[in-house]
């Protein structure tokens, strides 16, 4: 998790010159230094089901936990767009889950592919929530507006 500074700065004329200072904490979803198991244990957007090792092929299922159970449809249709030869990763409808198979060297790749598919997703949620904010704030100002001119 990454810690990111915003500078803004207050147009009133008490505060002139003065900067406020806030955090803003971005979630990164880089997967240095650990296995694609740790990492998926760690995400919160994935339960894990079960995980099978048969020598160098390693296959798992996973569904979307939390907010983004809401988006298995995206997910998978990402997922239909295209994979990298080196593992499969199907979609079950009807349990709404994800079956990833790999081979132990492709590892990286797999894991790589998944922090870049889960990064949208985590996108898609947080574009959703802004959104859901923006749209409050505005009929609340239409409301507010609508209130004032009928007070004239």
């Amino acid at each position: 998790m990454s810690t990111y500074i915003a500078a803004s700065y207050s147009s009133q004329k008490s505060n002139q010159g003065a900067f406020s200072f806030r955090s803003i904490i971005k979630n990164d979803q880089t997967a240095d230094g650990l296995t694609l198991l740790e990492w998926l244990n760690n995400n919160e957007l994935i339960s894990l089901h079960n995980h099978n090792t048969d020598g160098t092929t390693h296959s798992l299922s996973f569904s979307l936990a939390g907010p983004a159970s809401d988006y298995f449809p995206l997910l998978r249709s990402i997922i239909l767009l295209g994979l990298p030869n080196s593992f499969t990763l199907n979609a079950a409808v009807q349990s709404r889950s994800f079956n990833l198979q790999w081979k132990e060297p492709k590892e990286p790749e797999v894991r790589n592919y998944l922090v870049k598919v889960l990064d949208l997703i985590s996108a898609e949620i947080r574009f959703k929530q802004v959104l859901r904010k923006v749209i409050a704030n505005q009929e609340k100002f239409e409301k507010e507006e609508r209130l004032l001119f009928n007070s004239l």
